[in-house]
């Protein structure tokens, strides 16, 4: 999986014909790409998403701090035009919120695999 920036140069060269965006919305760095489920594949999602975790046990008034902080950092205008000009998007959340992404990402592609048949190993 690669960010729209990092595989663009290869599209305009006509090396790679890209067929669909894994996210729900259109990104809109290629805003005429269509999503997968526009592209026939209802459901599909699957994209890059970063965050920052602590180790467990430290205390909430900390992690709430943190979260506040980059919060915060993620409205101001000059960060997010410059994680734009990545192509990235930013997105605050809570830290609920957070570690419900992250455990439905691992239940969702612990199901992909299995469906797959593809196994970890050691």
């Amino acid at each position: 999986m690669l960010s729209p920036l990092g595989i663009l140069n290869f599209v305009e060269a006509g090396k790679v014909r890209l067929l669909a965006t894994g996210s729900l919305k259109r990104d809109p760095t290629l805003p005429n790409l269509p999503t997968a489920g526009e592209a026939g594949f209802a459901g599909f999602e699957a994209v890059q998403w970063l965050g920052l975790l602590t180790t467990r046990g430290t205390p909430k008034d900390i992690v709430t701090k943190i979260n506040s902080a980059v919060n915060n950092a993620l409205k101001d205008p000059e960060l997010i035009a410059k994680l734009a000009a990545q192509g990235t998007t930013a997105a605050g959340s809570t830290p609920d919120e957070f570690k419900t992404l992250i455990a439905t990402e691992i239940r969702n592609w612990k199901a992909t695999a299995a469906k797959a048949g593809i196994k970890a190993s050691n």
